[in-house]
């Protein structure tokens, strides 16, 4: 009995030795191996998939100018909108006309002089272009086309202011003008001058000689045919005229500079060379550009649908020959002739949407 127990007990005892000699071995290896890190070409970075950004357009604005500018309004406006499209950072285009093909989606404003028959369609299938006519009329009112000038370019209030200063500064009212528009357009001018002249004079008597009936008018078939200038110089020498009315897109100086060498004030509708200042009254200009800068935030917040008619402004003043109290009373006059309280009395031009 005691010989058994003796057995069973070594071999219990072998048993748990051998357990403890394993678990010392495994803590051996586990505590003298070291952990090798993996090779760098083991290691899978991740790639990160960068989508190329996308550029932002840049706003446009397209300039489409008239085909015949014979009152020189083109440059103001181009002048204007180009300064104001910089400021706003966006791209200024000019072209000869607009079609459906030309308004991508970047262009944001179209100024526009003389409307082609699609303009309504353009208009309407674009409501996020604004779109703004010079001197267009009988358009359909739409909430982004607006008109400055849509009576046209009153011509006939810009002569009739004309005549008017003249008669205020001559003595004796012996006026002229010089006259280079086309044919039709010149009867209005010549009439709207002389009502303007006889508003301020009456029956303007001469009351020494050469009694001629003024205004003297003269027409220019071509404004830059220097034979032409000096024939329409001659016409206004030998009338002895004093005061002459210059309605031309250009100017022959040495034209007017015979002119000058006698005496005679000169007043314009654009302005003068800088040699003939001391002998320029004013210059009484169509201004739509003043109205496309005043409306400039409107017209870029597509607040449009709107009208107003183009002013006249005088410009180039001469102090010496102007006095400021004659300009106080034209600056009135002014008012009442675009407001209408005051009418040249002459069937004005057709504007140009008509």
């Amino acid at each position: 009995m005691p010989q058994k127990l003796t057995v069973k007990t070594s071999f219990h005892f072998f048993i748990w030795w051998s357990i403890i000699v394993l678990a010392l071995s495994a803590c051996k290896s586990l505590t003298e191996t070291p952990l090798t890190p993996p090779s760098p070409t083991q290691i899978k970075t991740p790639t990160l998939t960068i989508q190329p950004s996308q550029t932002p357009s840049i706003p446009v604005a397209m300039f489409i100018p008239p085909s015949d500018d014979y009152l020189n309004v083109s440059d103001p406006i181009r002048s204007t909108l180009s300064s104001l499209v910089s400021q706003e950072g966006w791209s200024f285009v000019e072209a000869d006309s607009i079609s459906i093909e030309q308004l991508s989606e970047d262009i944001r404003v179209v100024v526009f002089f003389e409307p082609s028959p699609e303009i309504i369609d353009l208009a309407s299938s674009n409501p996020g272009i604004e779109f703004v006519g010079i001197g267009a009329a009988g358009l359909e009112k739409i909430a982004n086309l607006s008109v400055i000038g849509p009576d046209g370019f009153r011509i006939d209030r810009q002569a009739f202011l004309a005549g008017y200063l003249s008669a205020i500064l001559t003595d004796d009212w012996r006026i002229g003008e010089m006259v280079a528009v086309p044919p039709d357009l010149q009867p209005i001018i010549d009439n709207s001058f002389r009502n303007g002249v006889t508003f301020y004079c009456g029956l303007c008597q001469i009351t020494y000689p050469p009694y001629n009936r003024y205004p003297i008018h003269t027409t220019l078939e071509s404004e830059t045919f220097e034979q032409d200038w000096l024939r329409n110089v001659e016409v206004l020498l030998s009338k002895s005229v004093e005061t002459v009315f210059l309605f031309s897109p250009e100017i022959n100086l040495p034209s007017l500079s015979l002119l000058i060498d006698e005496g005679m004030i000169l007043l314009g509708t654009n302005p003068p060379p800088e040699s003939i200042h001391s002998n320029w009254v004013a210059t009484i200009r169509l201004a739509p550009e003043q109205v496309l800068f005043d409306r400039w935030e409107q017209i870029i917040s597509n607040e449009g649908g709107w009208t107003q008619a183009i002013p006249i402004v005088l410009e180039d003043v001469n102090q010496s020959l102007f006095s400021e109290g004659k300009q106080r009373f034209i600056a009135k006059l002014l008012l009442d002739i675009e407001s209408g309280y005051i009418d040249p009395a002459v069937t004005p031009p057709a504007p140009v949407g008509n």
